[in-house]
């Protein structure tokens, strides 16, 4: 089978915490960044991780859809429409897939997202399937473990993390929904991973500065 499907992870719930967990003025989104980033975290709830993610060839579409609800419908066409296209193209193990959303910003409607899936070659495209690669890029991990309405404390905590360390964004955000209402039982048991693209500041890092105009997700 060439998509594992993303198991249900484009559930509507899944992005609605996104601004739900942290106090938002009218005017601006970055104020929620000032907010989570001032308040105090939970030390010994999230762990970050620094870890390199390999160079890869992905398969990925990009799309505007009129709301959340429209992903689930949308994920499951691209596998379908990439199996006709290429009916002996495999995904690459280890499966690796996520979501990214270029507008960096959230969006209640016309949200612009791009679906990623690591895939063993290039294949046929057409206009809505693409082939292209990834470089290695090193990212900081953090998982959050339970509902997504507390998520913004796990963007919170890796942005102070980013900041105190020395790492300077540098990319879009990457979602990874493991577990979720697709496979678990319990809200409890719900497993988000996030992974924030990332290069040293200073004399290795130097670069222009990235635009951030939430805590939840980043513009180059």
């Amino acid at each position: 089978m060439l998509i594992r499907m993303s198991k249900g992870r484009f559930h509507e719930l899944s992005h609605d915490w996104l601004w739900k967990t942290a106090e938002i003025t009218t005017t601006s989104r970055g104020s929620k960044v000032e907010s989570a980033l001032l308040s105090p975290l939970p030390e010994m709830k999230y762990q970050v991780t620094e870890k390199v993610v390999p160079a890869a060839i992905v398969f990925c579409s990009e799309a505007v859809l009129e709301n959340y609800s429209d992903i689930m419908r949308w994920i499951p066409s691209l596998g379908e429409e990439c199996r006709k296209l290429n009916p002996f193209l495999r995904c690459a193990e280890p499966e690796y897939e996520f979501c990214e959303y270029p507008d960096g910003e959230y969006k209640e409607h016309d949200i612009q997202i791009r679906h990623n899936q690591t895939v063993t070659a290039r294949g046929v495209e057409n206009d809505v399937i693409r082939f292209r690669e990834i470089p290695e890029t090193k990212v900081l991990s953090i998982y959050h473990k339970g509902a997504y309405e507390s998520i913004g404390e796990a963007y919170a905590f890796i942005m102070k993390y980013a900041e105190e360390n020395g790492h300077q964004p540098a990319g879009l955000t990457r979602e990874c929904y493991i577990d979720g209402i697709w496979n678990k039982e319990s809200v409890e048991d719900w497993l988000t991973e996030i992974q924030l693209p990332v290069r040293r500041t200073g004399a290795d890092g130097a670069g222009k500065t990235v635009d951030i105009p939430g805590c939840l997700r980043l513009r180059p």
